[in-house]
């Protein structure tokens, strides 16, 4: 019968990664983990059966081992099979808010609240906003709040983009740089099928 790690590799691989960056301070790694005081658990160090015991096998091979926790250790209560898109807004260089009662990062929150995440993150970071100051500030074009009038209602452009459920930088660009008519660009329609 084979080994563990034989039978295993990509966990192996994993397994041998993550102690390779928390206690090697020749690994490329290592400064953005074992130096800034991440550990592996004792548990895990002693040996990699016990790593597969309690983080189980990588259910698909595009899932990696994710901390909740990004400054916690490498650890069975800390750690869980996640897809990628999942640790890049946990990584800690991504600035997190709490909004509505969660703590999520400002692309999440830029996504769900129909706003341009750059320019949401430049208000936070940048100019010093409050989430809910930088959400309700109307998009600007050129210095100016852009207002769109339609059926005799006028709105800011993100209010707009909100209400009919697009990007408020499609919204955008449909009017400005593309120069479609407010009733073709108010709609949820992919226009770059329509003739």
């Amino acid at each position: 019968m084979q080994p563990l790690y034989r039978r295993f590799r990509a966990e192996y691989n994993i397994w041998t990664l993550l102690r390779q960056r928390c206690t090697n301070p020749s690994n490329q790694d290592w400064k953005h983990y074992g130096g800034r005081g991440i550990k592996v658990c004792p548990r895990w160090m002693e040996s990699f059966s016990n790593f597969l015991m309690d983080v189980g096998l990588r259910p698909h091979p595009r899932l990696w081992l994710a901390r909740q926790d990004v400054n916690g250790d490498y650890e069975p209560t800390n750690c869980q099979w996640q897809e990628p898109k999942y640790p890049v807004g946990n990584r800690r260089f991504c600035h997190k808010e709490i909004w509505r009662g969660e703590s999520l990062n400002i692309v999440e929150i830029a996504r769900r609240e129909a706003i341009y995440p750059n320019t949401f993150r430049h208000r936070l970071l940048k100019q010093g906003m409050d989430a809910d100051s930088a959400l309700s500030c109307p998009m600007t074009r050129r210095g100016g709040p852009t207002l769109l009038t339609f059926k005799g209602q006028t709105q800011s452009l993100a209010a707009w983009a909100r209400a009919v459920g697009i990007n408020p930088v499609t919204l955008q660009a449909r009017l400005f740089r593309y120069g479609i008519e407010p009733e073709r660009a108010l709609t949820k329609a992919d226009l770059r099928t329509n003739p």
